[in-house]
């Protein structure tokens, strides 16, 4: 089973919006400027469903050498104030039981200045695979993310920690470039271009439950906090203000410094698609 790490949305959701006629009138691509513009123009409150389908199970650059897709519902509230709760599962094809695990969290974010934001989540993970020892080997997630903006660019550092009969430590560090299309079959709608590239690093404990449940017990004889993966991510996203949207991603992940239950690690090339619909909001 792969732990893939638990974001919130409302954390790491980046999309700036800038009027910019393109169907009836000129059409035009650009660079947003973050410092002058509101992330993600949503309403101040709202309940959404989402979904997303990832071609292969990846957690930090790995995929454990299991060949399986993965697919997750997830249903998410935003309150004006900054909180957040969300459930989310996921299904992970070559699981004994695809239905894999059950997410339930909370979150607060909110802005420092214009510039800077910040924002503290805790996730519940509910393991439905496995002995009772691997299910509670991971199972608490507490995260925070410090998010820069500068010009047409983002920049987050979002470390976590995650906890159970073991502990793993990971910080992800994130760089993004906003480009967007605006109006371009009506006044509402808008097309967003977000190359990103990041890096995670990680102690190498963060692999004990997927180890388990491969049949491998862990062997590494101490914990090292060390450079675990970078991913170049090409998303592309056409959006409704305030209605839905959907999304395709290209990624591709470098895994590095293996431990010695990995053996050979391997690149790894896959893509990601998203839908999200509000159910309901509130101005």
């Amino acid at each position: 089973m792969i732990i893939k790490q638990l974001t919130f949305a409302s954390l790491f959701s980046i999309a700036v919006l800038t009027p910019q006629y393109f169907y009836a009138q000129r059409a035009k691509i650009e660079p947003v400027d973050t410092s002058e513009s509101e992330t993600e123009e949503s309403p101040d409150t709202y309940l959404s469903f989402g979904t997303s389908y990832d071609s292969k199970v990846v957690f930090q650059g790995r995929t454990d050498g299991i060949a399986q897709f993965g697919l997750s519902p997830n249903l998410s509230f935003q309150h004006k104030s900054g909180f957040n709760a969300s459930v989310s599962g996921d299904v992970w094809s070559a699981e004994t039981r695809p239905y894999a695990r059950t997410t339930v969290g909370l979150g607060w974010d909110f802005d420092l200045s214009d510039a800077w934001s910040i924002g503290v989540g805790y996730g519940r993970w509910i393991l439905h695979n496995g002995t009772a020892e691997e299910k509670s080997s991971l199972v608490n997630n507490f995260n925070l993310n410090f998010g820069y903006s500068a010009g047409t660019w983002l920049f987050s550092v979002a470390p976590s920690l995650t906890t159970g009969t073991s502990q793993a430590i990971s910080t992800n560090i994130s760089v993004t470039k906003i480009f967007i299309i605006s109006n371009i079959f009506g006044s509402n709608d808008k097309i967003l271009f977000l190359p990103n590239i990041d890096a995670t690093i990680a102690t190498d404990t963060r692999f004990s439950v997927n180890k388990l449940l491969n049949g491998k017990k862990n062997t590494t004889s101490k914990t090292v906090f060390r450079p675990a993966a970078y991913e170049l991510s090409l998303p592309i996203k056409y959006k409704q203000t305030g209605k839905w949207s959907v999304g395709a991603t290209f990624h591709y992940a470098i895994p590095v410094n293996a431990t010695r239950d990995e053996g050979k690690l391997e690149n790894v090339a896959y893509f990601s698609l998203d839908f999200d619909v509000f159910l309901w909001q509130k101005k």
